[in-house]
């Protein structure tokens, strides 16, 4: 939880606290919740351009969230041709889910080498692969059990 999350959440149950009815607070929490949902989205939307933008290869959203134990609830899974497309796309995802979702990382690793970067959004974590280390580790089949789309580029099919 970010601390702009903390603040929203806090000045909904100061709010309620006055009125003292548990529908106030459902009201506030579920429209808190809808808020989040909507933000995860843009996330995932700008995750997704910023790897299209820099053509990324076999692009997948894995949803985690009906999975028990999860550590996240979405994976975004690409793979880059070299080294310096791994670097490339990892900076265009960057710099594209900053302006448009206003979300900076958590924590980036793997830009030392680039055969596979992580980002953690804590919510979403986008894994950028060298194609072979993506063929190796098969980070999709450990997740089967979860909804796995495929993310076409929308400028590619056009």
């Amino acid at each position: 939880m970010n601390i702009g999350t903390e603040i929203e959440l806090y000045q909904c149950i100061k709010s309620t606290d006055k009125s003292g009815t548990f529908a106030a607070w459902y009201q506030c929490i579920k429209n808190l919740m809808k808020k989040r949902q909507d933000g995860t989205e843009l996330l995932l939307a700008g995750v997704i351009k910023g790897i299209h933008e820099k053509k990324g290869n076999n692009v997948l959203k894995i949803d985690l969230r009906k999975l028990e134990n999860r550590i996240t609830d979405y994976f975004i899974i690409c793979h880059a041709s070299s080294t310096t497309q791994v670097s490339a796309i990892s900076d265009s995802v960057d710099d594209i889910v900053r302006k448009e979702a206003a979300e900076k990382p958590l924590h980036i690793e793997g830009l030392d080498n680039c055969f596979w970067v992580l980002i953690d959004y804590g919510n979403v974590i986008v894994h950028i692969f060298l194609e072979e280390y993506r063929n190796f580790y098969s980070l999709e089949s450990l997740w089967a059990d979860a909804k796995i789309e495929t993310v076409e580029d929308k400028k590619k099919a056009d």
